[in-house]
């Protein structure tokens, strides 16, 4: 089985959901939903897609605008813990300031480090990489299609990450020791991996190996 995976941008900082889907189950998953819930609708009804699940890599407003939307429409939110406060209280998380208010929502199963998931036929491993904000994760899939190019295996990684840069961690949970740590797990598995970032362009593990400057900052 391989996924395919399509990238909305939307919202006020040009968040990435990306929506994860087999070709021929049609059964798929949606991963940091942003503000953007009609254009994501519209990605899954024109490839037919049963949508399963809201993958969250972390609380903050950008990357959960349109999750409570998803799962009155049936998919499960998966998240882990430690950002659960966020979900009522986005007042220190640049909102309030911007007037932008989300929907709050429940999780339905919370993950943790090491946790395999099966979602849509696939296996997804979850890493937590706080530093970012504390209940930072990043989700692994293996077997995907991006941008008609094919990747063994591939990370979503919210803003743990980016190309030759990496998340702030000026918020009130953030931590840059701890986002480097997060970074230096990400980084030490083995192989090539796609890493699909919360903005901005993709990146791979063996670019940022050599690039990315949390090592020399």
């Amino acid at each position: 089985m391989s996924l395919t995976i399509d990238t909305i941008v939307s919202g006020v900082f040009d968040t990435n959901t990306y929506i994860v889907f087999d070709e021929k189950s049609k059964q798929g998953f949606v991963v940091d939903p942003s503000d953007g819930y009609e254009a994501i609708k519209e990605c899954l009804t024109a490839n037919n897609v049963d949508l399963e699940a809201v993958l969250v890599t972390h609380g903050h407003f950008d990357h959960i605008g349109s999750v409570a939307k998803l799962q009155s429409d049936g998919a499960r939110v998966y998240m882990n813990r430690q950002d659960e406060s966020k979900i009522a209280n986005q007042n220190n998380y640049l909102a309030t300031m911007l007037n932008i208010t989300t929907r709050q929502f429940t999780i339905d199963v919370y993950v943790e480090d090491g946790q395999n998931l099966s979602i849509a036929g696939t296996n997804i491993q979850v890493m937590t990489t706080a530093g970012h904000s504390r209940g930072g994760v990043c989700y692994l899939c293996e077997d995907a299609s991006y941008r008609g190019k094919h990747y063994d295996k591939v990370m979503f990684c919210g803003d743990t990450i980016f190309r030759d840069s990496y998340g702030r961690t000026d918020f009130p949970d953030g931590d840059f020791d701890t986002l480097r740590l997060s970074i230096t797990k990400i980084l030490g598995l083995q192989g090539d991996i796609l890493l699909l970032t919360g903005h901005g362009e993709c990146t791979t593990s063996a670019y940022e190996r050599n690039n990315n400057p949390i090592f020399y900052d």
